[in-house]
């Protein structure tokens, strides 16, 4: 050991190993849940990391993954970690603002924000008001320390590894373009609650999204919220037009109420024909010259052609669909001949599987300085036997059960076409489209 401690080198070459990016987020939508528990807001933590991650994990398997064929399960475990090795990405949330909580329940039931907030609307459910701001960091490994790491996994692994790894900054930037323009925060998030917004302009670019993959806007809008309610209305009036118009309906306290007449879809009739359920007046004769679609004493008469039903075109929308008839018998009791049928649900025809996530998304997007709403349709083909499963468990007339296999030919092609609210096309999500630029005078772009 020297006598004297020689001086400090003037000049060290220190390995940088680590990239960041920091983002400041405003939330623009209201956010439902975002919590450890689901559908729960912590007032404490209204913003986990852990969630970001999982939205990140899916929007880069859409613009980077689906590309990569065989060697997309490889690439997603060096960016998002496995059971046998943790991710080398770290993301961090801090400087947020208090969340501040409202009843879902303040957005009257008839408009496009509560068809959003259905879940929370009928769970009485607080949600956090957009206007919640924070700074979200994420750091990673350059590509030396990358390599570094990789040779450690080469030794502790029995199968072989590349010896080469790519730098993981253009995955990041991309999935975090492709979240912060397309996507958000808790649950709802297709129907844009909690959509998120990047305030510096010029901090990254919006990805190229998925080949196929279509973007539709509505007119310039004054703010993010007008235009959420703009982006959820032509999808909420697709789904639940045409129908009969409003009418008087008297309630078995003898009250009376406006009541929106039946739907034109095919779906509820092809369930009353499925059951044996259909709401029948209890004096045996329907009142002359009211039309079936207005009808709130006999629904025994299909609004569909008979000839074009069982169909269930809405299946491509997303699985499951609930179905709730509001001439039905109470919950949890047996299906009534003369009633409208029981809770019933549209599920994946594999019984493995319990959804299949809409392709469709809705939220407010800032294109070039403006709020618009958008519409978009993912790139997710359905194969041509596409099939679905009704279950009940005490649908049919008497209680029984219903758990019936939907033919691909119910869900589309062209017997499907013919239904009315089809415009003539052999898939949902083609009839949407049609819709949009005839109806709601949307326009597809390429951002």
């Amino acid at each position: 050991m020297p006598r004297q401690i020689p001086d400090c080198p003037t000049n060290i070459s220190i390995p940088k190993r680590r990239e960041s990016r920091s983002y400041e987020i405003e939330l623009i939508t209201p956010m439902v849940g975002g919590g450890a528990v689901a559908g729960e807001v912590d007032f404490d933590f209204p913003i986990r990391p852990t969630a970001i991650r999982g939205h990140l994990r899916y929007w880069w398997r859409l613009i980077r993954g689906h590309s990569l064929g065989e060697r997309m399960w490889r690439r997603e475990e060096e960016i998002f970690g496995s059971t046998e090795f943790p991710s080398p990405i770290e993301i961090r949330i801090s400087n947020w603002s208090k969340p501040v909580l409202f009843p879902a329940t303040n957005f009257d039931r008839f408009r496009p924000e509560a068809y959003a907030l259905y879940s929370a609307c009928e769970g009485k459910k607080n949600i956090v008001r957009q206007g919640l701001k924070f700074t979200l960091s994420v750091i990673w490994p350059d590509l030396d320390e990358l390599m570094r790491r990789r040779k450690a996994q080469i030794r502790s692994r029995n199968k072989k590894l590349p010896i080469d790894i790519e730098d993981l900054t253009p995955d990041i930037e991309d999935m975090f373009g492709a979240w912060l323009t397309f996507g958000g925060l808790g649950a709802r998030t297709r129907r844009g609650c909690g959509a998120v917004y990047c305030n510096k302009p010029g901090m990254f670019q919006p990805p190229k999204l998925a080949v196929g993959v279509r973007i539709f806007l509505g007119p310039t809008q004054s703010d993010s919220m007008s235009s959420w309610y703009h982006s959820i209305l032509p999808y909420r009036d697709f789904r639940q037009t045409p129908r009969g118009k409003m009418h008087a309906k008297t309630l078995n306290s003898g009250d009376t109420i406006q009541v929106p007449g039946r739907s034109h879809w095919p779906e509820p009739d092809s369930i009353r024909n499925l059951t044996g359920c259909s709401l029948k007046p209890s004096t045996g004769y329907s009142p002359s010259g009211v039309p079936s679609d207005q009808d709130t004493r006999d629904h025994s008469i299909p609004i569909v052609p008979s000839n074009l039903l069982p169909a269930f075109p809405k299946a491509v929308l997303g699985l499951p669909i609930n179905f709730h008839f509001a001439d039905g018998p109470r919950k949890y009791a047996l299906g009534q001949a003369n009633l409208d049928p029981q809770n019933v649900e549209l599920r994946p025809f594999d019984e493995s599987l319990d959804r299949m996530a809409s392709p469709v998304l809705t939220r407010p997007l800032f294109v070039d300085g403006k709020w618009r709403p958008s519409v978009i349709i993912l790139n997710t083909q359905l194969p041509e036997n596409f099939r679905a499963r009704l279950f009940g468990s005490k649908a049919k007339a008497g209680g029984g059960m219903i758990n019936l296999p939907i033919s691909a030919s119910a869900i589309q092609g062209d017997n499907v076409a013919k239904l009315e609210t089809m415009r003539g096309q052999k898939n949902a999500l083609e009839a949407l489209v049609v819709y949009l630029k005839q109806v709601s005078n949307f326009k597809e772009v390429n951002l």
